[in-house]
């Protein structure tokens, strides 16, 4: 009888509160265009998540917060979400959310430049897929190897992984895959296999009607028929990578199709043309930090007005060029073991973010007690009638 008035206030309760989660989730998904207003309705369902004690809701709000985080640029509390989300996916067996939770952790780390934190979690892909004996596809351990040392600039050794990656790979959408071997190939100077590796790309991104793949692809064969010294057939390619850029309103792109073009543009002497595309776009790529980008912009702008003669602006720029290839060339050889000071901010935030889980937990606390309290009541009061009855069977007999 006492589970029975148990089950009758708790179940209602329960499927109330699944009921709310689930819909509080859905309008978090609905409003990602507002990350701010998304993450609203995420905290709610979390709450309601965690009374009920739904580990799998739990598991997809925290695969949520991941992507919300991404799109705020808030690196610290994506990588908590992260590693809250490997810890569901681990206590769920749901190998599919650890794979992605992995494969996210493994980016993070390099765009952080803590390479070796980055290969652990390359080694964690791997052993899970040979474990449950996953294909390349799924894994993608190859693919990555060979962009985590393309960003190393150990071309070769890329190659080797990248190679093997799409012998294992099945045949679907390559345009990344493709595109990276192409890459490779063209820093080696082996322009003609770069070649035949950007024209499958190409086909590929056309195939699946992939944009972004298209712009990319087609500034890539721009960059080779520019290294062939064809500058007109370049120019062309370089015009169309940017009308699919600005189609995505991918910035970068945009820019970087742009600067190929003022490049050529000095190498044809026309200085005053190359000059006008670089400060057009120059600004906007400190604004971001677009070290790459400084780089060329301020190359071209800096030889531009040397030819000129314009030597004041020349030193600016010669400047800037020197700052920005030194940004680069810190972060592309930054040792494996020198990830102290990001653990530390890291470490840092989790500060903050433990005691905002004290106040959680202890709002969580309360709700429980608070339920407890009424099973309470209705049980005294149940076991008072009981008592009540019996006495006045036995008062009466």
């Amino acid at each position: 009888m006492n589970t029975f008035y148990k089950l009758l206030l708790f179940i209602p309760f329960q499927l109330y509160c699944q009921k709310e989660a689930y819909e509080l989730l859905e309008k978090a998904k609905l409003s990602l265009k507002d990350p701010d207003k998304s993450m609203e309705f995420l905290i709610m369902a979390q709450k309601s998540f965690l009374i009920t004690g739904n580990q799998t809701g739990l598991m997809e709000v925290e695969n949520l917060k991941v992507e919300i985080y991404d799109r705020k640029g808030d690196k610290h509390n994506k990588y908590w979400a992260l590693k809250e989300l490997e810890k569901y996916a681990i206590a769920l067996n749901s190998i599919e959310k650890q794979l992605k939770s992995y494969k996210i952790l493994f980016e993070f780390f390099i765009s952080l430049e803590m390479y070796d934190s980055a290969l652990i979690y390359n080694e964690k892909i791997k052993y899970l897929g040979e474990k449950h004996g996953f294909s390349e596809d799924i894994t993608n351990v190859n693919g990555y190897l060979g962009s985590f040392y393309t960003k190393l600039k150990k071309y070769e050794l890329a190659k080797e992984y990248l190679l093997k990656s799409l012998q294992l790979k099945a045949d679907k959408n390559k345009t990344a895959l493709l595109s990276e071997l192409g890459n490779n190939y063209y820093y080696l100077q082996k322009y003609d296999s770069a070649f035949y590796y950007y024209t499958l790309a190409n086909e590929k991104a056309n195939f699946f009607k992939d944009t972004l793949g298209i712009a990319y692809t087609l500034n890539n064969l721009g960059l080779y028929y520019k290294a062939k010294g064809d500058f007109s057939t370049a120019i062309n390619y370089f015009q169309n990578a940017i009308i699919f850029y600005q189609n995505i309103n991918n910035r970068y792109g945009i820019i970087n199709s742009h600067s190929n073009i003022a490049q050529i543009y000095f190498l044809e002497k026309k200085y005053s043309a190359a000059i006008e595309i670089c400060l057009k776009f120059y600004q906007e790529a400190k604004e971001n930090e677009s070290y790459e980008l400084i780089f060329e912009l301020s190359k071209v702008l800096a030889e531009s007005y040397e030819k000129l003669k314009n030597y004041e602006k020349s030193v600016i720029y010669y400047k800037e060029f020197i700052i920005a290839k030194d940004s680069i060339f810190q972060s592309k050889f930054k040792m494996l073991n020198s990830d102290y000071e990001h653990k530390l901010l890291i470490l840092q935030n989790k500060k903050e973010h433990n005691w905002k889980d004290f106040i959680d937990i202890w709002f969580y606390l309360f709700v429980l007690i608070f339920l407890i309290s009424i099973l309470l009541v209705i049980f005294i009061i149940w076991i008072t009638k009981k008592y009540e009855i019996r006495w006045s069977r036995i008062i009466n007999s």
